[in-house]
């Protein structure tokens, strides 16, 4: 527990397949953005955000700010995290509709945990061109958004020279940056790079889901398959699941 500027405010860490945070529980309080900000710098520490838990107009509400203190509209695993928090400290069940800045959105509460991502936008095509060592890359993908920006491109193997190039990907198109691969049937194997924590994190949900839409609507150009996609972060597998609802993202989070 903090004793905070007003109330007892409630602080519990989580790591939801690797993406680690801080929630802080807010409800009934006011507390401005300055107030979140020095309150995500005071207590970040190494993890990649910090979660707000509110209550505005009767629905609990998720207000999620990356490790440099500025908030974002929306953030996967953070949303999983948000129900998870929801359901061990105020008792929550079934479905759930919660509210974030990019609008309302249902949780499925249950033994397993899931979460409707907002509906993603695909917003242009990417052309980068790189050398690394003396080998010249020639990636081509898309930039989506799902809640927060994302560039996605489909790479043959996963090195860590890859990811040496997102910080310049990241501030050219002010964007998450994710590079996957297939590894079989609906799987795939991911590394992000996160736009306000800068750097690789060991997961992230709307990159995920992201890469799943990308797959499922660019390179299979077929939005009825498939319904389940799988994806391998370095963090944990996490699943993105398409119904006539929209598109949920599930995976592992514990109280850590």
């Amino acid at each position: 527990m903090l004793k905070g500027r007003t109330k007892t405010m409630r602080i519990e860490r989580y790591s939801a397949t690797g993406n680690s945070f801080v929630v802080i529980d807010i409800v009934g309080q006011s507390v401005d953005d300055s107030t979140k900000s020095s309150l995500v710098v005071e207590h970040v520490g190494e993890r990649d955000g910090v979660i707000f838990v509110e209550q505005r107009e009767g629905l609990f509400h998720m207000d999620y700010f990356n490790r440099d203190g500025k908030r974002a509209d929306f953030c996967g695993n953070g949303a999983r995290t948000f129900l998870t928090f929801l359901r061990s400290f105020y008792g929550i069940s079934g479905q759930v509709t919660f509210s974030t800045y990019s609008g309302n959105l249902v949780g499925k509460v249950y033994d397993a945990i899931s979460v409707q991502m907002p509906t993603p936008e695909f917003l242009d095509e990417v052309h980068v061109e790189a050398q690394i060592g003396h080998s010249r890359l020639d990636l081509h993908g898309s930039l989506l958004k799902v809640g927060v920006p994302h560039v996605v491109f489909a790479v043959d193997e996963l090195s860590d020279d890859l990811i040496s190039l997102a910080p310049e990907i990241r501030r050219i198109y002010d964007a998450n940056v994710n590079f996957f691969r297939k590894t079989g049937n609906k799987k795939f194997e991911i590394r992000t790079y996160e736009r306000g924590v800068e750097r690789e994190t060991l997961s992230c949900g709307s990159g995920t889901t992201a890469t799943a839409c990308y797959v499922k609507y660019i390179l299979n150009g077929d939005a009825s398959l498939p319904d389940h996609i799988y994806v391998q972060a370095r963090g944990g597998e996490l699943q993105v699941s398409f119904d006539n609802y929209g598109v949920f993202l599930s995976g592992g989070v514990v109280n850590d």
